[in-house]
């Protein structure tokens, strides 16, 4: 009975140790090696022995046991490959240790980390190593108490094309439980389809070079803003108006520098009414209005083009700086009033947008950018450089700590209008107030 005992133990072992391996789990002979000859090399015959001695009601602790020693080894499996992928990394502390997974959870990591900043997990290269190490998306850091760090993580494959049509049933579902929130999708992600709250951001940073999408993100937002989730926009298209040709249906369209400023100003009006209510009823934001008025969106086109001076055109210049102004007055005061600003641009450096708009618009949609300079002015790295310029639609969303690859679906302008038909019908642009206008905030 003994040798049977035993030799059903062994084969047990056996077969836990071979799946382990299948999986990917024990990778390396050495280590194979151990696990066989502590698993299977000598306890199956330990139990054996015990089994033998001491009657078959040991068989559940024996099991226990066995099943015990094989979870702690897993785990010293695990945490020595984890051990080296940190060390490969660069992602130690000052003593050399390295930090330690406690917990894998789907989309986040519990990690320990003594001596170890979440900001070493942010850093360009390191983290590019540890997501070649681990074959995840390092999406954020988030430092907690007793030097844990909170790893948010994404696994899933980002498409290198994406089509308007493969989101639809998600934006009807999502535009009926939008309620008092205007939840807009901004493209595949490692963590799935990116979605965030416009009061949350409150104003979007549009950047990349000709044909790297921009026109596509910016069809698509309108859709949502004005198809589903019925939110008055307005745009600025400097550009004679071409991109937005036919959305004067639903949208309300400046094409000459005279018309944005004029926009811009009526925009401010509104801002001050809104600010006003607000201080009357004693409320700092328009969430706590339930009867207040509704969301307004101003999408500005190539934002140079509204920005840019020119040399001996002085009324032109005059109106220039109105503008300016006008715009950085309502990227400092709009989130309260529910005023938001998705301003799109070619170049986004400093002598195109100043600091103090730039800083104002946190959220930030880049794509490829030739120049180490504008990608640092709005990321304040050049990551922006790296992305891949055979894949169109492809963008870097940068909000806060927060920052991933996103693919853009594609919208054609036609599909766009086609779109916006169905789910509007003939309707009409309104002025910032709106009141006219059946939508929700």
């Amino acid at each position: 009975m003994r040798a049977s005992v035993a030799g059903w133990m062994t084969w047990w072992a056996r077969g836990i140790s071979e799946r382990l391996a299948a999986e990917g789990i024990l990778r390396f002979e050495r280590i194979i090696g151990v696990v066989e000859r502590s698993v299977y090399g000598v306890l199956a015959k330990v139990v054996g022995v015990v089994l033998w001695d001491y009657g078959e009601w040991t068989v559940v602790w024996g099991t226990l046991f066995l099943v015990g020693l094989i979870v702690y080894t897993w785990d010293w499996v695990v945490g020595w490959r984890d051990e080296a992928r940190f060390r490969a990394a660069g992602c130690v502390n000052a003593d050399g240790v390295a930090p330690v997974v406690l917990r894998r959870e789907e989309g986040y990591w519990l990690i320990r980390a003594r001596g170890v900043a979440a900001d070493d997990f942010k850093d360009r290269v390191r983290r590019r190593r540890l997501e070649q190490a681990f074959g995840v998306r390092i999406v954020d850091a988030v430092e907690l108490p007793r030097g844990l760090i909170r790893l948010v993580v994404g696994t899933e494959r980002i498409p290198e094309f994406l089509r308007y049509e493969a989101l639809i049933g998600y934006l009807e579902r999502l535009s009926e439980r939008a309620g008092m929130r205007v939840a807009l999708v901004f493209g595949a992600s490692p963590v799935g389809l990116l979605t965030r709250d416009l009061a949350d951001l409150p104003h979007l940073l549009i950047a990349g070079e000709t044909g790297s999408g921009k026109s596509s993100l910016l069809r698509f937002l309108l859709v949502q803003l004005v198809g589903f989730l019925r939110v008055e926009v307005s745009v600025i298209d400097l550009k004679g108006g071409v991109e937005f040709s036919g959305f004067e249906r639903w949208v309300r369209v400046a094409s000459t520098l005279e018309e944005g400023v004029k926009l811009l100003e009526e925009m401010n009006e509104e801002l001050d009414r809104r600010l006003s209510m607000l201080k009357r009823l004693g409320v700092v934001r328009l969430e706590d209005v339930p009867w207040g008025p509704r969301r307004v969106v101003l999408v500005i086109d190539e934002v140079a083009d509204l920005l840019a001076e020119a040399k001996g055109l002085t009324e032109h210049n005059r109106l220039v700086g109105s503008a300016r102004f006008l715009l950085g007055r309502l990227a400092r005061l709009g989130r309260a009033a529910g005023i938001h600003l998705v301003v799109a641009t070619q170049r986004p450096t400093t002598d195109v947008i100043d600091g103090q708009i730039r800083e104002n618009l946190p959220a930030r949609v880049v794509f490829h950018i030739k120049s180490d300079a504008g990608s640092i002015a709005v990321l304040g790295d050049g990551q922006a450089t790296e992305l891949p310029t055979s894949v169109k639609g492809r963008c870097l969303w940068d909000w806060g700590t927060e920052r991933m690859e996103v693919q853009v679906p594609w919208i054609s302008h036609e599909i766009a209008l086609r779109v916006l038909g169905g789910l509007r019908g003939d309707g009409a642009p309104r002025s910032p107030r709106g009141e006219a206008a059946p939508m929700s905030r």
